[in-house]
């Protein structure tokens, strides 16, 4: 069996707690609350990233493994969809169509829309044996970096051109399961790390502590130009819109290359970060009801943000995944 990656588990916990701060903040309206938001920007970035990092540097990919990897994932989310169209007849007396709800969440809209992640994931697994095949070259995986991000360079300038004379986003006229272009972006930036050669590269000439003291300054760099620009001058100030700026993906980029050298060698801390990490999507899928049942307990929407919640929240979710992890008919929902 292959050894598990610390660092990797490390950088999933920290994706999946940066989402429920994203969700949880949704428009900031404060300071504080818009430096937690952007800096919780990384979460999606993250994961593709990871995936990315896994995925592409596996030996083999089959099609069909990836087709029933797919059809698995499409499974789990039908069996969520199914439990909230019971739990809401049951409370309501009104049936939703479980299907009809899978293809509005995959769409990223109804009730259960943060399940459009996971249609980013299948698309990617089917491409997976096609993009597996040309990037097993370090040279080819360059170049698809390059194209990438020069893909997502022009619609950035595009962006700001458009907003100039009044018109939408790019982003804003294709659902999150389809904006392939910065998807794979960040898919194969995280594949491309994930190369032997590249790690090594990266801890023998870049030393630590410059890595740390470059990620600082990116990192509140980044955040400042996200606050002004989205207040200032796009008009919105979702995270997502800046996915494809040449700065934020740098400095996703050093933020994942520090995590992913990071050697954690007390035993204990690396089976405690490992157990946790396991349980990411699970806290993927019911932070959004949490969510939801504290508005319930409080409007913690007209209150001044605070990181107590998230941890509430995340500390929630480990425990419902956790439970359900352990029998085998409920595992099926929290792993795929």
């Amino acid at each position: 069996m292959k050894k598990r990656e610390v660092s990797i588990d490390l950088i999933k916990i920290i994706a999946s707690f940066a989402v429920i701060c994203l969700h949880l903040i949704d428009i900031p309206s404060n300071k504080v609350d818009q430096w937690v938001y952007y800096l919780s920007g990384c979460a999606i970035p993250l994961l593709l990233m990871v995936n990315g990092y896994l995925l592409l540097n596996k030996d083999k990919i089959t099609f069909k493994r990836q087709s029933l990897k797919s059809l698995k994932m499409l499974g789990v989310v039908f069996l969520w969809c199914l439990i909230y169209s019971c739990i809401n007849y049951f409370t309501t007396g009104s049936w939703v169509n479980p299907i009809q709800t899978v293809v509005l969440g995959l769409m990223q809209k109804g009730n259960m829309w943060q399940f459009w992640f996971i249609g980013t994931l299948i698309l990617i697994h089917l491409f997976l044996p096609l993009l597996h095949r040309i990037f097993i070259h370090p040279k080819t995986a360059f170049l698809i970096i390059v194209l990438c991000f020069l893909i997502c360079f022009g619609i950035d300038i595009i962006n700001v051109l458009f907003v100039a004379v009044d018109k939408p986003l790019i982003q804003s006229y294709v659902p999150q399961t389809f904006r392939l272009w910065n998807h794979f972006a960040y898919f194969f930036l995280g594949g491309f790390l994930g190369k032997p050669e590249i790690k090594e590269i990266i801890k023998s000439e870049i030393k630590i502590w410059k890595h740390l003291l470059f990620l600082i300054v990116i990192t509140i760099a980044v955040v400042n130009y996200e606050m002004f620009m989205g207040v200032n001058y796009y008009g919105t100030t979702y995270a997502e819109f800046f996915y494809d700026n040449a700065f934020v993906m740098i400095w996703i980029v050093t933020l994942f290359s520090f995590l992913n050298r990071l050697d954690i060698k007390n035993n204990g801390i690396s089976k405690f970060v490992s157990y946790i990490s396991v349980n990411t999507f699970g806290v993927y899928v019911m932070h959004v009801y949490l969510m939801s049942i504290m508005q319930l307990i409080f409007d913690y929407k007209n209150q001044q943000f605070t990181l107590l919640l998230p941890f509430v929240i995340f500390v929630i979710a480990q425990i419902m995944s956790s439970i359900l992890r352990m029998n085998k008919a409920t595992r099926v929902l929290v792993t795929f």
